[in-house]
């Protein structure tokens, strides 16, 4: 994993300040590779509890503000987990 111990602790604690302390974050795509180099990161955000499209959008923007102060700017994509039961997956 192509994160830091600083950039690791910042995002969990930018995370449960932001969704609430039961909030688990997941790291995927190309940092969680070590042969690679670049990429943004990647974080998918479970926070627990069903939230509507708004709050999410307006939690989302929190959490980037609130981390790119902590860690520096840097290209993070953000997926959120509201809750939601239904989900449609798309097959080829």
């Amino acid at each position: 994993m192509r994160l830091s111990k600083t950039e690791i602790e910042a995002i969990k604690r930018v995370a449960n300040a932001v969704f609430g302390e039961n909030t688990t974050v997941s790291l995927f795509g190309s940092r969680t590779d070590d042969n690679k180099r670049g990429g943004d990161i990647d974080l998918l955000v479970s926070c627990g509890k069903k939230i509507s499209s708004t709050e999410r959008y307006m939690l989302k923007i929190r959490f980037l503000v609130q981390l790119k102060k902590a860690i520096g700017d840097q290209k993070i994509d953000v997926l959120i987990d509201g809750g939601q039961k239904s989900r449609v997956f798309l097959k080829n």
